[in-house]
Formats: structure tokens, C-alpha cells, sequence
């Protein structure tokens, strides 16, 4: 079987959140069964958790990957995964979000419904 690349996106400081410390038990899992991840950092110190740049990074190892997952939580945490379709859309690959956080019905109601076109 050939080897999948895989595109992972989350925040890289493991003590950061409980959805820092599950992507990195992802990750980790994932390079055990074989797979090549390439990962693109989130950071919160910034204004916003996710830069223009990191979406270019991330469209350019996408490009290069077979699918993109991307770890995204309520309100400027979602950036990630807006990116990620975008990203998955240009690039015609296959995209994974990881919702965390447990009020996804009130956000939903708000920002994934603009989504289900993509």
C-alpha cells in the first residue's frame, strides 16, 4: 500500500489545550501506523490564530499531500478550518475537521451553514 501524506493543522504547543494535546496524540498515531505528516503551527499570541502565510503554507504542502486535517474549535479558533476547505478546494484534496468545543449548534447556526456550498 502506498504511503498517504498527510496535512496537519493545529496549534503545536502540547499544554496548550486539551485540542492541542488530541492533535498531537493524532499525530503521533498517524506516524506510527506509517503515515507522513507535515504539520502547519496555529498560534494564539497573534491576533488572529491563524496568519494569510500560514494558508499559503498550508495550500503549498497540501498541494504536495493526499488529505488536510485540521483541528478548529467556536469563533477566530474556526479559521483554520475555513482555510482548510479552502485550501482543499484549490487543491482538490480531501479535508478532515475536528470541531472541539461544545457549543457547535449556536456557532453552527451562525458561520457553518456559509460552508455547505464548499
Amino acid at each position: 500500500m502506498p504511503q498517504m501524506n498527510i496535512c496537519l493543522c493545529h496549534r503545536i504547543e502540547p499544554e496548550a489545550s486539551s485540542m492541542s494535546k488530541q492533535a498531537n496524540f493524532h499525530k503521533r498515531i498517524l506516524k506510527q501506523k506509517g503515515y507522513l505528516v507535515k504539520e502547519i503551527p496555529t498560534k494564539k499570541k497573534i491576533l488572529t490564530p491563524f496568519r494569510l502565510n500560514s494558508f499559503i503554507r498550508m495550500t503549498n504542502i497540501l498541494s504536495k499531500s493526499d488529505i488536510i486535517h485540521a483541528h478548529a474549535c467556536s469563533n477566530i479558533g474556526f479559521l483554520p478550518a475555513i482555510y482548510a476547505v479552502i485550501a482543499s478546494k484549490i487543491t482538490r484534496k480531501k479535508v478532515i475537521i475536528t470541531y472541539h468545543g461544545g457549543v457547535l449548534i449556536i456557532f453552527s447556526r451562525n458561520i457553518v451553514k456559509s460552508l455547505v456550498p464548499f
